[in-house]
């Protein structure tokens, strides 16, 4: 009776535990990753987006096909401590599925009812990724946001998913959007 009494105990702070720590914020779906990606690393021919490395003026590279940070990874991190376990910054934001995995637990950092005021959106979303934890109110993120939309509708029915399903690819290119992201620069 005590053990089951424990375990039932246990498993109540843990449930509490694992809900802190999936807090629900803005959940990205496939075009909206799309659609950012396409405005972090969308015109580099030369080079493929894993490999890109931006914001090389300031203090924090970004790198990968979704441009995160050093700081924005932390975060994420922070939200979700198992993203630690896939390998180390900057390499970890090589692979289109970690990197995504990190976005969406840094919306679920920033991007909630919470944080926001009111249910958020995509364009919420696309914003504080642009311009972090309060991005989606920074006038600085307009831009980003109009254009976040403009590649999202852009992308809409245009899509060729691979056989396995897994991944998505684009069929129609689109030069780069983001002001900040002047070149591609091999790691």
């Amino acid at each position: 009776m005590l053990h089951s009494s424990f375990l039932a105990i246990c498993l109540i702070i843990a449930s509490q535990s694992q809900s802190a720590l999936t807090q629900q914020g803005y959940q990205f779906t496939r075009e909206d990753f799309d659609a950012i990606q396409k405005l972090e690393t969308g015109g580099c021919e030369d080079i493929d987006p894993k490999e890109a490395v931006g914001d090389t003026d300031m203090a924090n590279k970004a790198y990968g096909p979704y441009q995160i940070t050093k700081p924005y990874y932390d975060d994420a991190v922070m939200q979700n401590p198992s993203l630690a376990n896939l390998g180390p910054f900057p390499d970890v934001v090589k692979n289109y599925s970690n990197c995504e995995a990190i976005m969406q637990a840094y919306s679920n950092k920033y991007t909630t009812k919470e944080c926001i005021g009111r249910t958020p959106t995509a364009v919420d979303a696309a914003r504080n990724h642009n311009g972090g934890p309060n991005g989606y109110k920074n006038p600085n993120t307009e831009t980003y946001g109009e254009n976040f939309k403009k590649n999202k509708m852009q992308n809409r029915g245009k899509r060729e998913v691979s056989v396995n399903k897994r991944q998505t690819e684009l069929v129609l290119g689109c030069p780069s959007l983001r002001p900040s992201f002047k070149q591609c620069y091999p790691r």
